[in-house]
């Protein structure tokens, strides 16, 4: 590899096109990928997780907000 190629390896057994169009099989980079590297995308993967954790959690929220307040609005007819 060049310096100056931009080629990120991230994960084994996959397929990953570099910067200049070669597929690169990315089992024949898994030992030249230093740890700080795949830490970077680990932690980069765990905050799209938590980011999608944290979306789903507030639509939960949001239902179950608009379930309480049809309950309430249920509940007030009842007892009319």
């Amino acid at each position: 590899m060049e310096k100056g190629d931009a080629t990120f390896v991230t994960r084994t057994g996959q397929q990953f096109s570099g910067d200049l169009g070669q597929d690169i099989e990315l089992e024949e980079w898994e030992g030249q990928v230093s740890q700080s590297t795949l830490l970077l995308q680990k932690k980069k993967e765990m905050k799209l997780v938590q980011q999608d954790l944290d979306r789903k959690k507030l639509e939960y929220n949001e239902r179950m907000q608009k379930c309480f307040e049809k309950e309430k609005a249920l509940m007030q007819r009842v007892w009319i």
